[in-house]
């Protein structure tokens, strides 16, 4: 499974991240996403916070009201207690599964293909429901958010932010949305499987299963922000300066320094911070320090290691590993491996980073070899974790 926007990155980054939403339809290619595939991740999953949770619509259920615990191999477990598990949901709850890409190949690739269009890291929660009822009313979330409806239906009613750019902790159960119930949504849709829908983080939205069950991806977007950028300079920059090691004197004694002798020294301080946001070279060591910590958890590959006469394919498509948009020649290391500086090896990445996915004959190719080497050269590759393959 692949997704397609209909649009390339730049595209998206330029005319829709953090402004407006994006629909999508047929967004989802390859093979259909199966009730098989959920019943896999749901036998992967302990029936427990964080990773497996219910909403009735009003809070969360109690672990207790859908689960009972068991003792096996003298370890103690949960399981879910069908009966009431399956009783719930016909009731109109819906099933949240936290981090669900961690327990789902499949699931991983989609993640790995909405990241690459934000250029941001992404994690994903699947929503099973099966009445037609909202699942949490109308809301914001504080990231931006892709909708990938894999079974079923959904409708989707958007309204425009009354409370621009959300971060953590201003979430909107603090807001009023009585005033938005009288206006006309700005986009009433129903997702159909294998649509995408962008959400800008601010924007309300309702969410209702359509007819039997349904399961979608809201896949967040986890984006740096300027305050996470300050936050970094106060830990790693700041302290070098000796305007922001002075005492602040916060006793008002008589004869002792008054309030505006110690606001005087905010003031110097407040120089000194502009100079430092300032400076282009720090807002660089923070961009290449980002890069340089992103860590891809993907697919081991097996067959590629195991099976030493199979071939990859000529029609398998390598995929460099990062989300991020990148020259490698300014960097010496990508997904915690080091580069190679030189050679065939050097020569692939180098095209994948400048032309983006290829094919094995593709990439034989640009690099005017034999299939024979350039399988010998991703495999390699993809043993250290520089490249990952699509079939």
């Amino acid at each position: 499974m692949a997704i397609e926007l209909g649009i390339d990155g730049r595209q998206f980054r330029n005319e829709f991240s953090g402004r407006k939403p994006l629909l999508a339809r047929g967004a989802v290619t390859g093979r259909k996403f199966l009730l098989e595939d959920l019943e896999q991740i749901l036998y992967c999953t302990e029936p427990r916070t964080p990773d497996f949770s219910i909403h009735d619509g009003q809070g969360f259920v109690a672990e207790k009201e859908y689960t009972e615990p068991f003792v096996e191999m003298g370890v103690a477990r949960n399981r879910l207690a069908k009966i009431r598990f399956y009783e719930l949901l016909r009731r109109g709850a819906t099933l949240i599964l936290n981090r669900v890409e961690a327990r789902s190949t499949v699931i991983k690739q989609i993640c790995c293909d909405i990241g690459r269009y934000a250029s941001q890291p992404v994690l994903a929660n699947g929503y099973l429901c099966r009445r037609d009822l909202p699942s949490f009313g109308l809301h914001w979330d504080t990231h931006d958010v892709f909708a990938v409806q894999l079974l079923g239906r959904k409708r989707w009613q958007l309204y425009p932010p009354t409370f621009e750019l959300p971060v953590a902790g201003q979430a909107s159960r603090h807001s009023s949305s009585e005033a938005l119930r009288e206006c006309e949504p700005f986009l009433d849709v129903t997702l159909e499987e294998r649509d995408v829908l962008y959400v800008p983080r601010g924007w309300w939205h309702c969410v209702t299963g359509v007819g039997t069950t349904t399961f979608h991806l809201s896949i967040g977007v986890h984006s740096p922000h300027v305050r996470d950028y300050i936050a970094w300079l106060c830990a790693n920059v700041l302290p070098a300066r000796i305007e922001f090691r002075r005492t602040l004197p916060m006793h008002r004694s008589e004869g002792e320094p008054d309030a505006d002798a110690a606001f005087d020294l905010i003031r110097q301080a407040a120089v000194a911070l502009g100079d430092v946001m300032s400076s282009r070279e720090y807002f660089e060591q923070y961009c290449q320090r980002v890069l340089d910590s992103e860590r891809l958890h993907l697919p081991l590959g097996l067959a590629e290691e195991f099976l030493e006469s199979a071939d990859i394919g000529t029609g398998a498509t390598i995929t460099l590993s990062s989300i991020y948009l990148r020259d490698l020649s300014k960097f010496t290391h990508l997904n915690g491996e080091r580069l190679p500086v030189a050679g065939l090896d050097a020569d692939a990445l180098r095209a994948l980073s400048e032309r983006g996915d290829l094919s094995i004959s593709q990439l034989a190719r640009e690099l005017n070899v034999s299939i024979e080497s350039v399988n010998a050269i991703v495999k390699d590759l993809a043993a250290r974790g520089l490249v990952f393959l699509r079939s």
